[in-house]
């Protein structure tokens, strides 16, 4: 995965930066608050809601900003990335494998 980019939350955005360059890409308005982020090297970012009563995980499109519900019942996760870049791995008092490629897949 290139270490070039990152996505940073706060409240309900979310910022495609360009670290290289210290800029922002792009700004994302959320219909959640964030709690943990994952940038996915498929072109979309994974948002993880704070523990504020939404349930759902979300995908983002780093194009254009819509964002789809991935599944329910994983507010307050840290999530990671799996070194092949095709599964992030999520945690709160459950493990979840989440495969992410192609596009937007559910948890087991």
């Amino acid at each position: 995965m290139d270490q070039r980019y990152a996505v940073v939350g706060h409240d309900a955005w979310m910022a495609h930066v360009d670290l290289a360059q210290s800029s922002i890409l792009k700004m994302c308005q959320l219909p959640t608050s964030v709690y943990d982020l994952v940038l996915a090297p498929n072109g979309y970012a994974y948002v993880f809601p704070h523990l504020n009563g939404d349930y759902r995980m979300y995908s983002v499109s780093l194009d254009d900003c819509s964002w789809t519900v991935v599944n329910h019942g994983l507010t307050g996760t840290f999530a990671k990335l799996d070194p092949s870049g095709t599964e992030i791995y999520a945690a709160d008092s459950s493990p979840y494998r989440i495969d992410v490629l192609p596009g937007v897949r559910s948890a087991t």
